[in-house]
């Protein structure tokens, strides 16, 4: 029984390591769910085993922690990502070295609650929106280029304008510059943004 348990939990701790692993390698967002909520609890499990449901509750709590974690980068307004994750997310892409990266900019004046909502059911897969005040909003994909960018663009005007309060957002695309960080990129966006809001 005791070999069956530990090898359940070599198996746990060996996928766990994959997952992270592959989040890593796929993803270009951070994971906010650390690989150390799942390893920490069974790895003292193997070195102490003791009472399986302690470590079982210590899993639970890391976990609600590395999740919590999260909320800090969310806009409560919306529902969207803020502009703290707008930094974190650039200086995640630069140690990445991710490039290509290609922006809409919407400026909603006096709609903002209506396009956060649109943003929602329309936003292309995956892009990441960001609300940044002002009624300023930010979608950020590496595949919206082109005809993709367009498109978006076109879906994004036409739900605003057949929505039920009508209203015309002023919708621009932008492509970061080769040599350009990820950093800078989304600086340079967020100051045409203010423009914008002015």
């Amino acid at each position: 029984m005791q070999i069956m348990e530990l090898l359940v939990e070599l198996l746990y701790i060996l996928k766990a390591f994959h997952l992270s692993y592959a989040h890593g390698k796929e993803s270009r967002e951070p994971g906010f769910l650390r690989l150390g909520a799942f390893l920490i609890p069974f790895v003292l499990g193997l070195l102490f085993r003791v009472y399986a449901g302690f470590f079982l509750t210590m899993g639970i709590i890391l976990t609600y922690g590395a999740v919590r974690n999260r909320d800090r980068f969310l806009d409560r307004a919306t529902g969207l990502y803020n502009r703290n994750f707008l930094d974190y997310l650039s200086r995640y892409r630069d140690r990445k070295k991710y490039a290509g990266e290609n922006g809409i900019l919407i400026s909603a004046k006096g709609h903002g609650e209506d396009m956060s909502k649109l943003l929602m059911e329309v936003k292309p897969a995956g892009s990441t929106a960001f609300a940044l005040g002002g009624d300023c909003f930010l979608l950020l994909s590496e595949s919206l280029r082109g005809s993709a960018a367009r498109m978006a663009v076109e879906t994004i005007a036409e739900a605003a304008e057949a929505s039920e309060s009508p209203y015309r957002p002023d919708i621009r695309t932008a492509r970061q510059d080769p040599g350009e960080s990820a950093g800078d990129f989304a600086l340079r966006l967020l100051k045409e943004l203010e423009g914008e809001g002015r």
